[in-house]
């Protein structure tokens, strides 16, 4: 049985797959890629330094949907749910010169899905809008964008006392 932070991993990277399967990339040197979703780490694989960038961008267009953080506000009158904050690391590679535009329609396909989707596997419950950062100067031919989206999660429930 998962936990519900890897339930929600899973439940988030469910949907991400969902929203990349019906992108179609513009460049024609990447128009046959599929995304790959990894789920809270890239393999060593697709990061080994001895691969030459070709070869790296032979695993990309990526995302990687990793949980950052989880917070709990206990002092609150009514206890407020936990919530888990999850970043998206979105990546593509072409060395066509406008693989950027690949990049933000991508971002934003995944953006408008979670948006419209915004309870998932029925308890996780999207409580902020998504925050969206694209790098500056990209390394061009890698384009990078990260999303953070903050769901909630189950607060525990404490055992009833018995009295006897």
């Amino acid at each position: 049985m998962n936990s519900s932070l890897v339930g929600l991993i899973k439940a988030l990277s469910d949907e991400v797959r969902e929203a990349a399967s019906i992108y179609k990339f513009s460049s024609e040197l990447e128009s046959d890629k599929q995304v790959t979703v990894y789920e809270q780490e890239i393999p060593d694989t697709v990061l080994d330094d001895e691969r030459d960038d070709e070869e790296k961008g032979s695993y990309y267009p990526l995302v990687l949907v990793a949980l950052q953080s989880v917070g709990d506000d206990l002092e609150a009158a009514d206890p407020a749910p936990s919530v888990a904050i999850n970043g998206l690391t979105i990546g593509t590679y072409s060395e066509d010169k406008d693989a950027w535009i690949d990049l933000m329609n991508l971002t934003e396909t995944i953006r408008k899905h979670v948006l419209t989707k915004n309870i998932i596997a029925n308890g996780f419950r999207l409580v902020s809008n998504a925050d969206i950062n694209f790098i500056e100067r990209q390394p061009h031919p890698y384009h990078f964008s990260y999303m953070t989206l903050k769901y909630t999660v189950p607060q525990p429930t404490p055992p009833l006392i018995e009295w006897s």
